[in-house]
């Protein structure tokens, strides 16, 4: 993950949730041909009470799809209360550049592991 974009989403979670955490680790999963393959990646994480990310999911949901469309990944993981969602990245970018968010998309469940 670029520093820049690593830096803003950590400032924009520590704004939100007075704190956040940024450290890197190295990711490992399976291509669709069967072959496993590894990435370095930068993990950020935040903590907060349950009326903080029922007030603010909508948005992080929508920040997650920006993050995995500037750095073109298929999906964003987001653990929440040990639950791990892929957040999809979003599909549809406007003809002047702005990135078009369909709103029904942001309350829409994500794809969850493990369930």
């Amino acid at each position: 993950m670029p520093a820049q974009v690593a830096d803003s989403v950590q400032k924009i979670l520590s704004d939100l949730f007075s704190g956040a955490t940024s450290f890197p680790a190295v990711g490992l999963f399976t291509r669709e041909s069967g072959q496993k393959q590894t990435e370095s990646i930068q993990v950020l994480e935040s903590f907060c009470e349950t009326a903080a990310w029922v007030a603010n999911k909508g948005f992080l949901w929508a920040l997650a799809q920006v993050v995995g469309a500037l750095l073109e990944q298929e999906s964003i993981a987001c653990l929440v209360d040990g639950r791990m969602f892929l957040i999809p990245r979003l599909e549809e970018i406007a003809m002047a550049g702005a990135l078009e968010i369909d709103p029904r998309r942001l309350t829409s469940p994500a794809r969850q592991l493990g369930s």
